[in-house]
Parts: structure tokens; C-alpha cells; sequence
């Protein structure tokens, strides 16, 4: 009986409803909206223009996100930031030429086996007389040799390859392909 003295019924503030605890709203209005412990502000606003967006997961607008302009476009070329100074693609078409005409003609030359180091798999082709420098030399038989990938690297760096690399190369794919060459 004391107890029931001490809780008075009262009316919710938000709908009207007759609680009888202590709380200042009823169970259904206590976890609505700002009163929800995992409440986070309701409905996010565009970072432009503060329009209350419909959904969570966007920063802006539909009306903000068709006026952005190039700041946010991927730049593409010398501005790109994984820009590497001109593999242009008309040498990433003469590698694939080469690859097509030449590459198996070489290796069938050398008897699939590396020049340097007698090894007969994981092979590639190395220019002499190199690629980038020697344009006219290109596609010269005589200016092309095999080599597995760790003298390539040799040759190429000046230095051992390093055991967590795997492979490196124009002609990775080709390693692939000559598993049965042994």
C-alpha cells in the first residue's frame, strides 16, 4: 500500500496516455526519437547546402551531387596521381604485338630454357638493347633473349630479386602458360 502511494498516476507528456511509474513518458513514447538511447540526430544533412536527406549512406543531395564539378572527378593521365610518366597506350599495344609475334619465336629459339642461368621455367624475354631507348630494335630477334624472372630482375635492377616478390614483368601471364615445359 505505501508503495502505491508513492508512484501517483500522471499523464505521458507525449501522447496522453496514464503511466503509473516515475518516468517522465509512457514505454512506447520513452524509446521514440530523441528519447531512444541509440538516437544520432535523426536523418542526415547535405554537407552543401543542409537539406535534410531522405536516406543515411550519401553526403549530399541530389541537387548537390549533379553540380559537382572536376575537384572531385578522377583525373585521368599526366594529372592522375598514379601517373607514371607515359606508358602511353600505343606502347601498351606494341607490348601486346610483341608478346603475339615474337615472344614464342624466342623462347623456341632458346630452347625454353634462361640464357643466363640454364633454368626452365618461369621465363621472360629481355631486350638487350632496351625497350623504351631502342624503338627500331623492338621487334630484332637477335636484340632478345630468354631469361627467367629472377635474372631478368638481375639484370634489370642490378640486384637479387627479393624472395617476397613473386614475379614482375610485362609477360607474367606467359609463366602461366609454359607450366608443362620443364
Amino acid at each position: 500500500m505505501k508503495i502505491e502511494l508513492m508512484i501517483k498516476d500522471k499523464e505521458c507528456p507525449s501522447c496522453g496516455k496514464l503511466i503509473m511509474r516515475a518516468s517522465p513518458n509512457c514505454r512506447s513514447c520513452g524509446q521514440k526519437g530523441r528519447n531512444n538511447p541509440y538516437w544520432k540526430g535523426g536523418l542526415p544533412k547535405c554537407v552543401d547546402c543542409r537539406l535534410t536527406l531522405k536516406c543515411y549512406g550519401s553526403e549530399r543531395c541530389k541537387s548537390c551531387s549533379a553540380k559537382m564539378t572536376a575537384p572531385t572527378r578522377i583525373e585521368s593521365g599526366s594529372k592522375h596521381p598514379r601517373w607514371k610518366g607515359g606508358v602511353t597506350p600505343e606502347d601498351v599495344i606494341e607490348r601486346k604485338r610483341f608478346q603475339k609475334k615474337m615472344q614464342k619465336a624466342i623462347f623456341e629459339r632458346d630452347n625454353y630454357t634462361c640464357q643466363l642461368c640454364g633454368e626452365k621455367g618461369d621465363l621472360q624475354v629481355d631486350h638487350i638493347q632496351s625497350w623504351k631507348d631502342f624503338i627500331e630494335l623492338r621487334f630484332d630477334i637477335n636484340n632478345c633473349r630468354t631469361l627467367c624472372s629472377s635474372c631478368h630482375y638481375l639484370i634489370t635492377y642490378g640486384r637479387k630479386m627479393p624472395s617476397r616478390l613473386r614475379g614482375w614483368g610485362h609477360n607474367l601471364f606467359m609463366s602461366s602458360n609454359l607450366k608443362g615445359v620443364n
